[in-house]
């Protein structure tokens, strides 16, 4: 679901000492917006399910048309028959609530409408125009943008189908009414016209104010649990959107994002921060709305200036700058611009915030279950140079002939280690602080588990070799019984690496059916190499008895449960 332009394809995480960030949750919402609400003639118009259906009153009608004029983007259906949007996701819904009524930019363009220019949508400006020539030989020009901007740029107001000046009561009424629209987590736009002369008149000025349109874009249904498990990981997720402060306050306290009253800053306070404040406020404000590109750059630089490991998701040209700047950039597969996808470290390919908590948590289980095969391949190999290291410094004939070795190395050590690499994730996967991304795979705790773990595995077959040689006929027997004590003890020793905190023999078990497949082959090959006469030849052992077995089990099960016993006294995994 995600793909990496480079080597850096997991997230780990970040300091224990800090905390990793989301910034700006892009892939938050699921792109179906839709039409929910209208202000039009001075009042609120709500729109129910399949509100087109029903007559559709006339300034209504007009205010989508003019909409649709002043818009870009396009529709164009799925397999399954539904309408998905080419462009912007909030201009498609008002490209599609205009269809609903039977007006597109096409239709209109064969009925003799000829687009002349655009004033293209800059988040800066905040609005767009276009200028089209219409039927009757006339021109006109288009725009919509935020209610602030738009209602600035009025003179008049269309109301029943008479034009009258638009007065300070009702700019006030208009945005009051964006208000409450912001208010319930609904994209606002506000539409007006005008008739002009030429395309070379200012589109922003005297305009006639048609009414506001409020667009819902729901959050995913995944999205409030991502955001709290990415929070128990010790992950903080931030907005950063140009949206209204309260429509993003809205969709904060919809998805968990932020208690309900919770603190935004706007794009005109951070406007007027000094740096100092700036660093100080983006550690514990998460929501910002109504910034620019600029301003979404010094939020992602303030954050890596308190240390933080930052995560920038974005899909705009706009978001380019942060994306690069970030320590992580991931830009949307489906609706994010060119410009995004090259800028960015990951592209999401199914634009879905979920799935960067998912990669985070895989990420962690690929790093535990890599520290889990270094740690017993490394003990289970120490534990075979001490045994015979120690039995040369006793004096005692070799334990282990080349052969054996050359068989514990191929055998007991190559299959389980590799099948660690399935290990499922442990239970407290995502409710561990992010880890140093200084800190290496081998940390002085691991090292140290390591060692201790070698010297416990290599103790009971080695007592047990003392044993048989003294108690047992001959050093054939001898090293019979080191050999499969040895192996043995990797083999359950396999079950004190898989879990941190426990003895891994317990349900999850098998979930990891390679693991339980190289245990049984590893116990059969073992066998074989002490019952079949062939192997008996070539691997110089003999065929145990009863005594020898009792012997290898207390020589095997001893020192895996003494190093359980310290795993659980000392965590150095």
């Amino acid at each position: 679901v995600i793909f990496s332009k480079d080597e850096h394809s997991s997230i780990y995480g970040a300091p224990p000492y800090n905390r990793g960030v989301f910034a700006k949750i892009t892939g938050g919402r699921e792109n179906r917006m839709t039409l929910m609400a209208a202000w039009v003639d001075g009042e609120d118009v709500g729109l129910g399910d399949r509100w087109w259906v029903k007559p559709v009153k006339p300034a209504l009608r007009e205010l989508l048309e003019a909409g649709v004029l002043a818009s870009r983007a396009g529709l164009q259906k799925d397999a399954e028959g539904n309408w998905d949007v080419v462009g912007d996701a909030t201009e498609g819904a008002l490209v599609l609530a205009g269809m609903r009524v039977g007006f597109t930019r096409e239709q209109a363009e064969e009925q003799g409408y000829v687009h002349l220019e655009e004033i293209p949508f800059s988040s800066e400006t905040r609005r767009m125009a276009v200028y089209y020539r219409l039927p009757g030989g006339h021109t006109a020009v288009f725009a919509k943008g935020a209610p602030p901007v738009i209602l600035d740029a009025s003179r008049w107001l269309k109301r029943n189908g008479e034009i009258s000046p638009l007065d300070d009561s009702t700019r006030q009424a208009v945005l009051a009414a964006a208000e409450n629209f912001a208010a319930r987590g609904l994209r606002i736009l506000a539409v007006a016209y005008k008739p002009v002369r030429t395309v070379e008149e200012e589109a922003f000025a005297d305009l006639v104010f048609l009414g506001l349109v409020a667009v819902a874009d729901p959050p995913r249904a995944e999205v409030p649990a991502a955001i709290a498990e990415a929070r128990s990981a010790g992950v903080r997720t931030v907005m950063v959107t140009g949206d209204h402060p309260a429509t993003a306050r809205a969709i904060a306290e919809q998805t968990g994002l932020a208690e309900p009253g919770a603190e935004v800053v706007t794009g005109s306070e951070l406007a007027a921060m000094e740096r100092a404040d700036l660093v100080a406020r983006v550690g514990r404000v998460n929501i910002f709305a109504r910034v620019s590109p600029k301003q979404k750059l010094d939020i992602v630089e303030a954050l890596k200036e308190r240390n933080e490991i930052v995560a920038m998701t974005g899909d705009g040209v706009n978001d380019a700058p942060a994306l690069k700047r970030a320590d992580i950039g991931i830009a949307m597969g489906r609706e994010g611009t060119a410009v995004a996808r090259e800028t960015a470290d990951i592209i999401l390919a199914d634009d879905n915030f979920a799935t960067i908590v998912r990669a985070v948590r895989q990420g962690r289980v690929i790093f535990d279950n890599i520290q889990k095969f270094i740690q017993y391949l490394f003990s289970c190999n120490l534990s075979e140079i001490i045994l015979i290291f120690l039995a040369i410094i006793l004096g005692l004939p070799v334990p282990l002939l080349v052969l054996q070795i050359l068989w514990l190395n191929l055998v007991t050590d190559v299959f389980p280690a590799l099948a660690l690499g399935w290990e499922p994730p442990e239970g407290n996967v995502m409710r561990r602080p992010p880890r140093d991304p200084a800190q290496g795979l081998l940390t002085g705790r691991l090292q140290l588990g390591i060692l201790l773990e070698g010297i416990l595995l290599a103790a009971g077959p080695l007592a047990a070799y003392v044993y048989a040689l003294s108690a047992m006929d001959g050093t054939g027997v001898a090293r019979t019984v080191v050999f499969l004590s040895l192996s043995f003890a990797q083999l359950f020793h396999v079950f004190n690496i898989r879990r941190f905190d426990r003895f891994g023999i317990d349900r999850s078990l098998l979930d990891n059916r390679q693991l339980v497949g190289a245990l049984f082959l590893t116990v059969s090959l073992q066998l074989m190499a002490v019952y079949l006469p062939a192997l008996n030849a070539v691997l110089r052992t003999v065929p145990p008895g009863g005594a020898e077995w009792l012997l290898v089990v207390l020589a095997a099960g001893g020192p895996v449960a003494l190093a359980q016993i310290v795993r659980r006294h000392i965590r150095y995994a």
